[in-house]
């Protein structure tokens, strides 16, 4: 990894839908060292998947994480289990950990019968394998993206920051829903691809995709990377935060907003009030990061839980059940 991959996936972070015409624009980058690095980049697992950024609220009343633990599996019923679960349409990531839990994934929901209806679905699917399982509904949550893992550096944009509201979703047409469904999981599909599939013409696509973007539906393109591949290890951490009042929340959104290694952040009911994911370089990096968060909010954290986070399976905005 040198510093042309670097500057081609910032780039692809920010528009992961962007020709090579456009990107080869950036200063460094030429269309030559985009074909040849790019599909490179795919083939070594650096780059993951290519996924549109969408407007979770407008398909969902919210979002929900279930920890799982386990007993009496190995590492083929695991790898069944993961496989079963990646397949649910309400499912939208999924994690594998080591610590307290073994699974983690998170589950958005239309209303309650429908996450009532998802968890019978996920504790059916772990069976006799489930020893214990926790549940947490996101209040407000804080997306970033990966590109303080290049840079040092992270910034939080007001559309990184997501409150789910009893506003009603919005609707849609069925071309619409299509073409959603397809740049959810690649968000570099050809403009003629979606045309096929909705069965519209190519300048109607286009103009479709202009329309959800102008609605904030479709709130950009992105890519999914694999943290190990750049050098880093994950962590997730369950925090109970004491005294949350607006100016602690505030305090926590500018410190989260500050390190480049706290990917993401979120307010939930449950077991914890915060929920953290870290990107470090090893444990003693991590020692490191746990010390000066704790000195941070010595003040207010009752008790934390982290844990390692071993692989992601699943990873987009909205799962394909809520384009059906």
């Amino acid at each position: 990894m040198d510093a042309i991959d670097k500057k081609l996936l910032l780039q692809l972070m920010k528009n992961s839908r962007a020709p090579i015409s456009r990107l080869a624009k950036t200063p460094g980058l030429t269309r030559e060292r985009i074909r040849h690095r790019l599909p490179k980049l795919v083939e070594l697992g650096v780059i993951k998947s290519f996924i549109t950024r969408i407007h979770q609220p407008a398909f969902c009343k919210g979002i929900a994480n279930f920890t799982a633990k386990l007993v009496r599996f190995d590492t083929i019923r695991l790898e069944e289990i993961i496989k079963t679960l990646k397949k649910n349409p309400q499912i939208n990531w999924i994690t594998e950990l080591c610590g307290n839990a073994d699974i983690m994934c998170t589950i958005l929901y239309k209303d309650l019968d429908q996450l009532s209806k998802t968890i019978s679905e996920i504790t059916s699917i772990i069976g006799k394998n489930l020893q214990d399982h926790q549940l947490s509904l996101y209040i407000h949550e804080y997306k970033f993206d990966r590109s303080g893992l290049l840079t040092g550096e992270k910034t939080l944009s007001q559309e990184d920051s997501v409150r789910f509201s009893e506003k009603d979703i919005p609707t849609f047409t069925k071309e619409d829903l299509i073409i959603l469904s397809k740049l959810a999981k690649n968000a570099r599909i050809k403009n003629v691809d979606l045309s096929e599939a909705a069965n519209i013409s190519e300048d109607v696509v286009r103009l479709r995709i202009k329309n959800l973007e102008k609605k904030g539906i479709i709130k950009g393109y992105t890519i999914v990377l694999d943290p190990s591949k750049l050098g880093f290890e994950g962590y997730q951490i369950g925090m109970n935060l004491e005294q949350m009042t607006k100016q602690t929340i505030s305090h926590l959104i500018s410190y989260v907003n500050s390190n480049p290694y706290i990917i993401f952040c979120a307010r939930t009911s449950g077991k914890f009030n915060i929920m953290l994911e870290l990107e470090v370089k090893d444990r003693l990096h991590f020692k490191k990061v746990l010390q000066e968060l704790r000195s941070e909010f010595k003040d207010n954290i009752k008790n934390y839980e982290f844990q390692l986070s071993l692989n992601d399976y699943k990873e987009v905005f909205v799962p394909e059940g809520f384009f059906i």
